[in-house]
């Protein structure tokens, strides 16, 4: 099933479905690796970019950028459709950031593309309460859909 994923976002936090907004100073060879695979994400080249987040995760130190790698990582592979790997990656956001709402957003997306939408809706409703201010702009018109197509599939 195909999501609604990816190159709509448009604020200083989500540029083709990755974090971009973030800085790890103490961390610079796994920032750069962050930025290069954002870089090869920007490209559409995308085992790159799995392959440079590898190499960043294998760095990081930090609970932050490890959970900005995860979810960048999941985000390259939405990009291709390979739904099961973007949410066990999406789940392992959830649990290293409980408290982040783009790790929500990550699982609703995957949940979305495997098809399970009354997952999904959950998990973008979860992303929404921890951040009712929309900093990370998960839109409205896809919570939105999430009801209608759990609403659609409830009657089927």
């Amino acid at each position: 099933m195909a999501s609604i994923y990816s190159s709509q976002f448009t604020s200083r936090t989500w540029r083709s479905g990755v974090s971009t907004a973030v800085s790890f100073p103490d961390e610079p060879e796994a920032e750069k690796l962050l930025r290069a695979g954002n870089k090869a994400i920007a490209e559409q080249q995308y085992e790159s970019a799995l392959d440079l987040y590898a190499a960043g995760l294998a760095l990081a130190r930090g609970v932050d950028l490890k959970a900005t790698l995860i979810s960048n990582r999941c985000s390259a592979y939405a990009y291709q459709e390979r739904w099961a790997e973007a949410l066990q990656l999406a789940n392992e956001c959830v649990e290293l950031r409980p408290d982040w709402p783009r790790s929500f957003f990550c699982q609703g997306s995957a949940l979305e593309g495997v098809g399970r939408l009354r997952e999904a809706l959950t998990a973008y409703e979860k992303a929404y309460a921890l951040d009712p201010a929309d900093e990370v702009r998960v839109p409205p018109g896809r919570r939105l859909l999430a009801v209608a197509l759990v609403a659609h599939a409830t009657r089927n």
